[in-house]
């Protein structure tokens, strides 16, 4: 028996083992019937089990005991000895507790409703594991592109435990309405309700959108504060973002600091096969007949979002609602125009051409011309790009500050600085040298 659990253990990763197969255990051995009885502590594990992980038991069953042997999971049940047994130790109360609801949730957001595949199995798996104990990973941060599931992977937690354990605080807030009801409570000079809301009276923090709160450095500081305090109780912490830590340029040391303490999980796009899932989930939800060619169009159309792959759902819904009948291939594709990612162009682009030939003629990277530094060397090439691009191909300074994450005065005020200078003739040289070979690639002017 114990070599059956060994075998087992070694097919799988450990933080894997720890999450989901922890309660596992070897009941029986039917060598009559040729079957392994296993036990787990609960339907939900025992269902997860067998859906994810069947093959490598099967394997495992087959490897100890022979390949007629199957397997079984049961989840343990307590008898009526033990019910009368518990609830003389710890009576229920008349009655019972509600939730301790301090915000509210998007009923749609929970474990349930979130379909994903397996680009995003470790994010849903650590999402559950914090749901079912919280503290175990503190604070966790989920970052991720606008539109993946974020947010829905958050409030999940909260409403798992709210359901689970309803004595536990649950706040739900966005650092907006953070900083909103800070800046109120520092203008009616009462900050110290608010640090008690906060701090004292929630056991479960979640913040959504801490992007939010770049460059506000007195918000941060309250947060820092308001952070320091729940860690040192033990309460958890969930902080959502659409910029990765890196990305979080404004933001103090110490408070990225707090947030590298605990885990850092990134929510994927969703691949084709897990695209198809979403949409058939949600036009069950919303009662859509959507037809096969229909639903497949729509996976390999919309890549990079959830929400754009609900609107689609949605839209099918409204027209049907109207024409009393599903939607065919034709209708959709007329329908969802607005939604569709437009098809990838082939041809050569502009900005990327001007910024390999920068750094391949002035010995800096993409990356340098990209970044906030203002080194001389990298400042002074940036400028020669925004030259070239305004001056001989007669795009806009805004469009061409975009290019270089720089505002439109920023190029217009570099530009003239570069007319009011004395550029040696090397220089000029490799510039009309890139000119060149622009103008041969995409004429002399583009716009």
């Amino acid at each position: 028996m114990d070599e059956f659990i060994r075998i087992l253990e070694s097919k799988i990763p450990r933080k894997v083992w720890e999450l989901w197969f922890s309660t596992l255990k070897l009941d029986s051995i039917d060598h009559e019937a040729k079957e392994v009885k296993l036990i787990v502590s609960n339907l939900f594990i025992k269902e997860w089990l067998e859906r994810k992980y069947g093959k490598i038991i099967q394997k495992s069953v087959n490897q100890v005991f022979g390949k007629e042997y199957s397997y079984s999971i049961n989840f343990e049940t307590m008898n009526l000895d033990s019910q009368i047994e518990r609830s003389n130790e710890n009576p229920e109360p008349l009655v019972k507790k509600r939730p301790l609801i301090l915000s509210n949730l998007n009923n749609e957001y929970t474990f349930e409703n979130f379909v994903y595949g397996d680009e995003n199995e470790f994010a849903y798996n650590v999402a559950l594991e914090v749901a079912k104990r919280p503290g175990t990973y503190n604070p966790l941060f989920l970052t991720g592109d606008v539109g993946l599931g974020k947010t829905h992977l958050m409030q999940a937690i909260g409403h798992c435990i709210i359901n689970s354990m309803p004595e536990v605080r649950v706040l739900y807030t966005t650092s907006e309405a953070f900083a909103n009801e800070l800046i109120k409570a520092f203008k009616e000079n009462n900050p110290t309700l608010f640090r008690e809301k906060y701090r004292r009276k929630v056991d479960v923090l979640l913040i959504d959108d801490i992007q939010f709160l770049i460059g506000k450095n007195g918000i941060q500081t309250e947060l820092f504060h308001t952070m320091n305090e729940l860690l040192d109780q033990q309460k958890q912490i969930v902080i959502c973002s659409d910029r990765p830590l890196a990305e979080l340029k404004k933001f103090q040391d110490r408070l990225i600091s707090r947030f590298q303490m605990g885990l850092f999980v990134k929510i994927n796009p969703p691949e084709l096969s897990t695209r198809k899932l979403i949409v058939r989930k949600f036009s069950e939800r919303y009662g859509v007949n959507i037809r096969e060619e229909v639903l497949n169009y729509i996976a390999q159309n919309i890549e990079g979002s959830v929400r754009r792959l609900k609107g689609a759902v949605m839209k099918l819904l409204a027209q049907q609602k109207f024409s009393k009948s599903p939607v065919n291939l034709s209708e959709a594709s007329q329908l969802l125009k607005e939604l569709i990612d437009p098809p990838v162009s082939l041809q050569p682009n502009f900005r990327d051409s001007l910024l390999q030939l920068l750094a391949s003629n002035f010995n800096v990277s993409v990356d340098d011309l990209l970044s906030s530094s203002r080194k001389k060397n990298i400042s002074f090439v940036r400028m020669i790009g925004m030259y070239i691009a305004v001056e001989y191909f007669g795009y806009t300074p805004q469009e061409v500050g975009n290019w270089f994450n720089r505002g439109r005065t920023t190029v217009i005020h570099g530009i003239k600085k570069l007319k009011n200078s004395r550029i040696d003739d090397k220089i000029i040289s490799k510039m009309i040298l890139i000119r060149n070979h622009l103008s041969g690639r995409f004429g002399s002017s583009v716009i």
